[in-house]
């Protein structure tokens, strides 16, 4: 087999030439996404290698062997203590021969990554043909998060990947924000992608980074001190709505505009789903109550420049976002639901006259509910796909679901649906 070096210069070499000759784009991305294929298999084989495996287990029997081999106190000279000292030299000799052997192999598949993930990028960047393989790159990249040198070399490629491209995966890869004393490369190029995620398509971002921010700010300080993932994730996060909101790029407005409003409608989203009052004790399920005068949502301005929550607009690859329904205001009665939580659903207006359904639920971790959507919506995708399936209409009915601070958060209501109790209660007498 050629070394990786010598694959990833005939990569790079194939690829210029393309370039320099003219290929049109689509077929320089079907090129690509063929070489990062390769690699990417390439570099999984060497992953589950059975040389590897081979080698680590060996040499964590000799580190055992060492450990049991070395005296724990200075001893007299002796032919026992002697050959004590030979055995030690030789574990170590082999020890040594072995780490080398491993780090090769490691040094391979690592040379194999970089390589599918600068050809996986320059596909996406290159046409809309392989969008599917967002998900891949995206796991091999996190995969290494930790390599340093694979990180430093996918750093320029990923910078060219059109942001809408991650949209779908924003879950995941805000969840891994982090801001440590010493910023990895790791760190530094995934900070990077959701700032320019949420600087283009802040509507389709910013709620999990406002989440994220204000969760750190709900903590006390004993909690921040000894859970230090949120600690690193918080501090991130508020560095993005910090740059966001302090930039002075005119392209920079939209995203300027969306996060204020956004963090406004968050704050009074969170407050309202904890709010509980006496009324909402003793009414009927469903019926109609009068939103009070210091409701949080009532405080909101009138007529704000963002989307229903639960109504995000189509994707604009562009990050225009022109003549988009904005929220207008929320009606005047609620009602409270049944269910372990009793989420308010209330009826909010857009810009065009058109009322659509949110609950509004405290105390409740949405954030599985939100992965579970993500799941069906991938599952969708797939269903689209094949002739059978497509032509039959089968797919999941999905809804919006918005993850808040102190578990709570706003989902889609689905009209003409029944809670699944209700419906078993009198199945079973049937």
């Amino acid at each position: 087999m050629r070394a990786p070096n010598d694959i990833n210069s005939t990569f790079e070499e194939a690829v210029k030439l393309s370039s320099t000759h003219k290929v049109p784009n689509v077929d320089q991305s079907h090129l690509c996404h063929d070489y990062a294929l390769f690699a990417d298999a390439q570099q999984a084989a060497l992953a589950r290698s059975p040389e590897l495996e081979r080698l680590t287990t060996y040499r964590e029997r000799k580190e055992a062997e060492l450990r049991s081999s070395t005296p724990s106190a200075p001893s007299k000279k002796s032919a026992k203590s002697s050959a004590k000292t030979e055995m030690t030299l030789h574990l170590e000799r082999e020890m040594k021969e072995d780490e080398e052997a491993i780090e090769a192999l490691l040094r391979e598949r690592s040379a194999y990554a970089q390589t599918a993930l600068k050809m996986y990028a320059k596909a996406l960047a290159l046409s809309d043909e392989h969008d599917d393989s967002t998900t891949r790159m995206s796991s091999l990249w996190l995969e290494h998060d930790e390599d340093d040198e694979v990180n430093t070399s996918f750093a320029g490629a990923l910078q060219q990947v059109p942001s809408h491209k991650f949209i779908f995966l924003s879950p995941q890869l805000a969840a891994r924000l982090d801001r440590p004393k010493t910023l990895t490369p790791f760190n530094d190029a995934l900070n990077k992608l959701v700032l320019r995620i949420s600087m283009d398509h802040p509507y389709h971002i910013l709620y999990q980074v406002i989440t994220l921010a204000d969760s750190l700010s709900s903590l006390s300080k004993s909690r921040r001190a000894s859970d230090m993932g949120a600690e690193g994730r918080g501090p991130a996060a508020a560095a993005i709505l910090a740059t966001i909101s302090s930039s002075k790029d005119p392209d920079h407005g939209l995203a300027r505009s969306a996060s204020a409003d956004m963090q406004m409608l968050a704050s009074a989203a969170t407050a309202w789903c904890l709010s509980r009052s006496k009324e909402e004790e003793s009414v009927s399920l469903g019926k109609p109550i009068n939103v009070p005068s210091d409701c949080p949502l009532k405080q909101l301005p009138p007529k704000l420049s963002i989307p229903v929550a639960t109504a995000p607009p189509p994707i604009d690859p562009l990050g225009k976002y022109a003549d988009m329904a904005t929220l207008v205001r929320y009606r005047s009665t609620y009602a409270v639901l049944g269910g372990i939580h009793r989420p308010k659903k209330m009826l909010v207006i857009d810009s065009t006259g058109k009322t659509r359904s949110e609950l509004f639920k405290g105390e409740d971790e949405l954030r599985q509910d939100a992965v579970m959507e993500q799941v069906f919506e991938m599952s969708n995708k797939l269903l689209r796909r094949d002739r059978k399936t497509k032509t039959r209409d089968l797919r999941f009915r999905t809804y919006r679901v918005i993850p808040l601070a102190r578990k709570t958060g706003i989902m889609e209501f689905v009209g003409d649906s029944q809670a699944i109790g209700d419906w078993l209660k009198p199945a079973h007498n049937r």
